[in-house]
């Protein structure tokens, strides 16, 4: 399901071919749901910005790069109840912290000169990934401001009067080439692309243009959503070929969101947290951050927070402190319901001659999340939790029903290979629901769906008689799944939806 990377040599085909004319993005892109209503962090990780490496050059970034750690860093995000992370591939100094051969055969530069030798996005994706955590990647729409080598390669040699490259179409089918590269190597571990500086005709854009990004970075995953920035303090749409607003806010004062669509597409938000876009002081009290959020989240907005980071992956613990306190104010969709997907029939057939085959994800009705095996654990006795629904390549949060005869089934998670389990063949209310390797000497392994005529099942356990529940009804990400005595409640109650 990984999307396989540019093989060492290859050659790179133009961006756009000759005669193939990609349509505009899709209005009120339903790809846009898992941001609607909900709130991310992002994180401005630029050579010239961190301390470790603003005095250095290559040695410098690649040691650093190279210390970042990213089980701490994804630890972070969870704590703060993100649910995706913006974070730059590069910006204005040249440097990336990602290897591109792009960038490499245009600018002369050798591997590992600009371009870091690890591939942190990569490595960060597969952490957040596990934590069913979302990345999206920011990378400016020009070539890097401050460095001439890069930016004469790709064919520009005049600036505007900001100070940016004075771009032509000849260089974004280019820099199309830089963006796909890295798309078809992450495929769908990127759920998302933040594209800077795309600042209007002042700096050669057109809208147009922005059809050479939007190709470029759905290469490798089709479900990418896309954002065009025209700019601080302007939410609005720039292009036709992109799904959400990127809302640059230098304050929270200088905008907001007053529906989920703007101009057809997804509206967002993205603001410091702090005093300034690499980190700084806390700039607002909790109680602003929980208002704004839950304003912009009460149309259907996504917004996110820029925190900041160090070199080694740690997040400014003042702003990681700061949305732990106030996470339980903020967190879980508030707004309008996203667009909805397809659920079964309003009128099963009785199960005794349902005929599940093949791999489903099983939704709770109170939360609308998915039954996953927590971290992406492949061992025996990893717990079992719900969560949001990520549509990845981690496939933890689906499950295979094997029918064993008499209408009871194994649920066998697609990652791991293990079945869903109550842990000690509890009879017990509250039995804790794991995964296990299966034997066949007993049944708490062992399930019946059994419809309920609205198009959502119970789910039985053969050894106990209990019901598949989420513990507490709670709707939060990571809340318990464990077993429990039918009450006809809606924690307790499933929809077995069909995945490829």
């Amino acid at each position: 399901m990984f999307s396989p990377a540019l093989r060492a040599g290859a050659v790179l085909v133009s961006v756009v071919l000759a005669g193939a004319a990609p349509t505009a993005a899709e209005l009120n892109n339903p790809n846009t749901d898992w941001m609607s209503a909900r709130y991310g962090v992002g994180f401005h990780y630029l050579q010239n910005w961190l301390p470790e490496t603003s005095n250095g050059g290559p040695a410098e970034w690649n040691a650093t790069v190279d210390s970042f750690d990213v089980q701490r860093f994804a630890d972070d995000i969870a704590r703060t109840g993100a649910g995706w992370v913006i974070f730059t591939v590069g910006q204005n100094s040249g440097y990336y912290c990602a290897p591109n051969s792009v960038i490499n055969r245009y600018s002369g530069y050798a591997p590992g000169e600009r371009c870091s030798t690890r591939d942190l996005p990569r490595a960060m994706a597969d952490a957040l990934v596990a934590r069913n955590i979302r990345l999206i990647l920011y990378l400016p729409s020009n070539a890097p401001k401050l460095d001439a080598k890069i930016a004469n390669g790709f064919g520009l040699t005049t600036k505007a009067s900001d100070g940016n490259w004075l771009v032509n179409e000849a260089f974004v089918q280019k820099w199309g080439e830089v963006i796909r590269e890295w798309s078809l190597r992450y495929g769908t571990r990127v759920s998302g692309w933040w594209f800077d500086g795309f600042y209007g005709s002042r700096d050669g854009f057109t809208g147009a243009y922005g059809r050479y990004y939007e190709d470029a970075a759905r290469a490798g995953n089709p479900k990418s959503v896309i954002a065009l920035n025209g700019g601080a303090n302007r939410i609005k749409k720039m292009s036709d070929f992109q799904d959400y607003t990127a809302g640059e806010l230098g304050d929270i004062t200088k905008g907001t969101c007053s529906a989920r669509w703007i101009t057809g597409i997804q509206c967002g938000i993205f603001t410091p947290a702090g005093t300034g876009w690499g980190g700084g002081g806390l700039k607002y009290a909790d109680a602003q951050v929980i208002d704004f959020t839950n304003q912009n989240r009460a149309v259907g907005a996504g917004i996110t927070w820029n925190l900041g980071v160090s070199g080694n992956g740690t997040v400014n613990a003042d702003k990681r402190a700061q949305f732990e306190r106030i996470r339980a104010s903020i967190t879980g969709p508030t707004g309008p319901t996203p667009t909805p997907t397809a659920t079964p029939s309003a009128t099963p057939p009785p199960c005794a001659a349902c005929s599940f085959s093949g791999y489903y994800r099983l939704m709770a009705r109170h939360s609308g999340k998915a039954v996953v095996v927590a971290g992406a654990s492949t061992s025996d006795g990893a717990d079992v939790y719900q969560w949001s629904y990520n549509d990845n390549d981690v496939d933890n949060d689906e499950w295979e029903l094997r029918g064993i005869g008499s209408g009871y089934y194994r649920l066998i998670n697609r990652r791991s290979g293990k079945s869903l389990s109550v842990l000690g063949a509890s009879t017990a209310n509250g039995g804790d629901v794991i995964q296990f390797a299966y034997t066949g000497a007993a049944t708490n392994d062992e399930w019946q769906p059994i419809a309920l005529g609205t198009g959502y099942y119970r789910i039985v356990n053969r050894n106990s008689g209990k019901v598949l529940n989420v513990s507490g009804a709670s709707t939060a990400n990571g809340a318990n799944v464990d077993q429990w005595a039918w009450a006809n409640a809606a924690q307790q109650q499933f929809l077995i939806v069909s995945i490829p």
